[in-house]
C-alpha cells in the first residue's frame, strides 16, 4: 500500500520506495511527475484524484472562525484549488453566508446592495438564475419580478444575503461530494484560540477542536461605547430595527457615507412615506412627528457618488498594474512601493486612451494637485445641487451603458493599490490617508439610484440637511446629554456651533480596529500577532512628526515607524509577530483588523483575492514538505 500524507505539520509526505513523486495514472509504477511544478501537480490531481492504490494518512484540517461572505469565498476557493481537506466553520449566528451586511443584523427590507451581480466574482449559480428559482411568496416579499430581473440590477440586501447563504451551502455540498470533510457549527461562538504545539486549539461552546490551520473571517464589528448607557445614543445604525421608531425631533448623525444612507432609509420609513408624483419622488412626514428632521455632520460636506456603468476590463485589478510592475518599482525604490508610481501608472496613463480630453486636463498634475482640483470642484458646490446633477449623469451612464472613465479608473486604482499598500513608506501612507482616500471613499461608494432619490426627496421636504464641520466636529456626552460641537466659516470669520441632540447615530462606517481590540488575546500573548506599522523612508520626517506630537509615530532601534490601524499581516494574509515572522498557521480575513495595510478592504472581490493568496501559500507549503522529503530520500539512496 502506498501512502500520501497531505499537509500534516510534522508528518512528511511519503510515497513509493523510489524518490518522492506523484502518480499521474492509476498505477503508481506508471508515468510520474516529479514535485517541481506546484500548479501542474495540483492541476493533475484535480483531474485524476489519487491513484487507486494510494491513500491519505492525514487530511489537512482548517478551522474557519466566522461563516459570512469571507468564509463563502474561502470555501469556494478551497473547492476550486485544493485536494480534499477537513474544514470546520464556526458561526455565532444561526445563518451562514450572509454575514452582518446581508442579514437582519445589518439590513432591513428597505436596504439594497450598491453593486450588481455582474460586478461581483462569479459563484456557482448567478444571482439572476437563483432568483428564477424562488417561490412567488419570496418574490412578492421583495417586490421582484423574476422575468424582469437581470444581472445589472441591484438587489435588496436581505435577498442578496439569502443568495449568498444558498451559494455557501452549494459549495459545502460540492466539497462533500468531492471528498472534503466539511462541518458547520451554527450558533457557536469561538471563545478561545491559541497555538498548541504545531497545531491550533479552538474552544467553541465549551469544546476544544484542534486544527493545522486557522482562517479568521469574523467580519464587521462595532464596539459599543455609549449605546445602552446614554439614552438616545447609537454607536452604529445596526441592527437597523432599533431605528424603526418615531422621532418627533431632530436626529443628529455623524457621517454621510453608505452607513448614513442605511440609517436614513430606515428613519424615513418609520416617520413618513415616499410618494411618486409625476415621475418625481416626494416625502410626506407622519402627522404625529411633524418635528422629524435629520442633520448629517460631515468632515468634507460631501454626499457619496452614485452608481455609474462600469466596463468589465477595468474591474479586473490585473488590467491596471501588473504584479511584475509593482515588484520592479519596489526593487527600484529600496524596498518601498511609490504612491506616485501607482497614481501615474494605475490612474493617469490608462486615461490617456479611455478619456483623452480628461487626461489632458490632469496629465501634468501631481497627486495632491489632482485631489485638490477634484475636491474643490465638489466642495465649492451645494452638496444637494451637485448630488442632483450627478444623479442625472448616473442615470444617463447606466441607460446608455457608457462609463465615466475617471471614476472607473479611480475604482480600479483603489483595488490595485490595496494589496501592495503594505510596501509603501510611512510618508506615502500618510499622503494616501490624508489626500487620496477621502476622494476615493466618496467617488467609489456608488450609492444606488433608489437611495439617491430618497435623499433628494427628504432634502426637498426640508427633512434632511448636511452640515460641513471640517476637522472641528466632535461629539461628547455631558451630564447625560449628547453635545455636538463644530466650527464653520460665515462672512469671513469662524463661528462656534453647538447642538444638543436627543437622538444621535454614529454613521462613520466600520472603524479599523487595533490589536488591543483583537478578541483572541492568547495569540498576542504567544507572540503571534503585532500591530500594523510602516517604516519612514526618511528618518528626519519621522523624527519631525514625533517631535510635533504625532502619537502614531514611534521610534525603535534608531528607526521611525508610523502606526496604522489593525494587525500586521504578510502578503499571504498571515499574522506577523513582533519580530516580523509570519505565522505558518493563522490567516486573517477579518475586515476590521486589516484596514491599515489594506485601504480598500471590503467586498466579495477582496475576499476572493485574499482567499486565493492563502490557498496558494498552503499549496506551496504542502509541496515544499514533499520536496524536502524527496531530497532526503535521494541523499540516502
Amino acid at each position: 500500500m502506498n501512502v500520501l500524507n497531505l499537509g500534516s505539520p510534522r508528518e512528511p509526505w511519503v510515497g513509493c520506495d523510489s524518490p518522492l513523486c506523484v502518480a499521474i495514472l492509476s498505477d503508481c509504477n506508471a508515468t510520474v511527475l516529479e514535485l517541481n511544478a506546484i500548479d501542474a501537480i495540483w492541476s493533475v490531481l484535480s483531474r485524476t484524484g489519487l491513484p487507486g492504490n494510494w491513500k491519505l494518512t492525514h487530511m489537512l484540517t482548517i478551522g474557519v472562525v466566522g461563516g459570512g461572505p469571507a468564509a463563502l469565498m474561502f470555501l469556494k476557493t478551497v473547492v476550486e484549488k485544493l485536494q480534499p481537506v477537513k474544514i470546520s466553520i464556526f458561526e455565532s449566528s444561526n445563518r451562514i453566508g450572509c454575514g452582518m451586511p446581508y442579514g437582519d443584523r445589518g439590513a432591513s427590507l428597505e436596504h439594497v446592495t450598491n453593486i450588481s451581480s455582474d460586478e461581483m466574482p462569479p459563484l456557482e449559480q448567478s444571482l439572476a438564475d437563483w432568483v428564477g428559482t424562488l417561490d412567488e411568496e419570496t418574490l412578492a416579499r421583495f417586490s421582484i419580478d423574476k422575468n424582469d430581473f437581470h444581472e445589472k440590477e441591484v438587489a435588496p440586501r436581505l435577498l442578496f444575503g439569502m443568495y449568498l447563504e444558498a451559494q455557501l451551502y452549494t459549495y459545502i455540498e460540492m466539497a462533500r461530494l468531492s471528498g472534503f470533510d466539511v462541518q458547520v457549527f451554527l450558533n457557536t461562538r469561538v471563545t478561545g484560540l491559541k497555538a498548541k504545539g504545531d497545531h491550533y486549539s479552538v474552544v467553541a461552546a465549551g469544546e476544544e477542536h484542534i486544527f493545522d490551520k486557522i482562517v479568521l473571517c469574523t467580519g464587521h464589528h462595532w464596539p459599543c461605547e455609549h449605546e445602552g448607557k446614554v439614552p438616545g445614543y447609537f454607536d452604529s445604525p445596526y441592527p437597523p430595527n432599533k431605528l424603526s421608531k418615531k422621532f418627533n425631533h431632530t436626529v443628529g448623525m455623524r457621517g454621510s457615507s453608505l452607513t448614513a444612507v442605511d440609517a436614513i432609509r430606515t428613519l424615513a420609513r418609520s416617520n413618513g412615506k415616499f410618494v411618486e408624483q409625476d415621475s418625481r419622488l416626494t416625502f410626506e412626514v407622519d402627522k404625529d412627528v411633524e418635528n422629524f428632521r435629520i442633520e448629517m455632520h460631515s468632515k468634507h460636506g460631501l454626499l457619496p457618488c452614485l452608481r455609474v456603468h462600469m466596463e468589465e476590463p477595468y474591474l479586473d485589478k490585473d488590467s491596471v498594474i501588473s504584479k511584475q510592475e509593482i515588484e520592479r518599482d519596489i526593487e527600484r525604490n529600496d524596498g518601498f512601493l511609490g504612491l506616485d508610481f501607482l497614481f501615474e501608472r494605475g490612474f493617469k496613463q490608462p486615461l490617456r486612451e479611455t478619456d483623452p480630453d480628461f487626461f489632458q486636463t490632469i496629465k501634468d498634475l501631481s497627486l495632491e494637485e489632482f485631489i485638490e482640483k477634484m475636491m474643490s470642484y465638489r466642495t465649492e458646490q451645494d452638496p444637494f445641487t451637485l448630488f442632483l446633477k450627478e444623479f442625472k449623469q448616473s442615470l444617463k451612464s447606466i441607460q446608455e451603458e457608457k462609463p465615466v472613465p475617471w471614476k472607473e479608473m479611480l475604482a480600479a486604482l483603489s483595488i490595485a493599490l490595496n494589496y501592495p499598500a503594505k510596501h509603501m513608506s510611512a510618508e506615502d501612507m500618510l499622503r494616501l490617508q490624508n489626500h487620496l482616500l477621502p476622494l476615493v471613499s466618496t467617488v467609489i461608494a456608488f450609492i444606488p439610484q433608489s437611495s439617491a432619490k430618497e435623499l433628494l426627496a427628504l432634502h426637498d421636504a426640508g427633512r434632511l440637511e448636511l452640515i460641513t464641520d471640517g476637522e472641528t466636529g466632535s461629539v461628547d456626552v455631558e451630564d447625560g446629554k449628547i453635545v455636538y460641537r463644530w466650527e464653520e466659516m460665515r462672512r469671513g470669520a469662524m463661528h462656534s456651533e453647538t447642538r444638543i441632540y436627543e437622538t444621535f447615530i454614529d454613521c462613520i462606517g466600520q472603524r479599523p480596529l487595533e490589536e488591543d481590540d483583537f478578541p483572541f488575546s492568547n495569540l498576542k500573548k504567544q507572540n503571534i500577532t503585532s500591530p500594523a506599522r510602516l517604516r519612514f523612508r526618511d528618518e528626519t520626517v519621522g523624527k519631525k512628526l514625533r517631535d510635533e506630537g504625532n502619537k502614531n509615530v514611534i521610534k525603535e532601534d534608531d528607526e521611525f515607524f508610523l502606526s496604522v490601524p489593525g494587525m500586521d499581516i504578510s502578503d499571504n494574509f498571515q499574522l506577523v509577530n513582533r519580530e516580523g515572522v509570519a505565522s505558518d498557521g493563522v490567516f486573517l480575513m477579518a475586515v476590521p483588523f486589516m484596514g491599515g495595510l489594506n485601504p480598500d478592504y471590503s467586498g466579495l472581490d477582496f475576499c476572493e483575492n485574499a482567499a486565493g493568496l492563502i490557498i496558494e501559500y498552503l499549496k506551496k507549503g504542502m509541496i515544499s514538505k514533499a520536496e524536502q522529503v524527496s531530497n532526503r530520500q535521494i541523499k540516502s539512496a
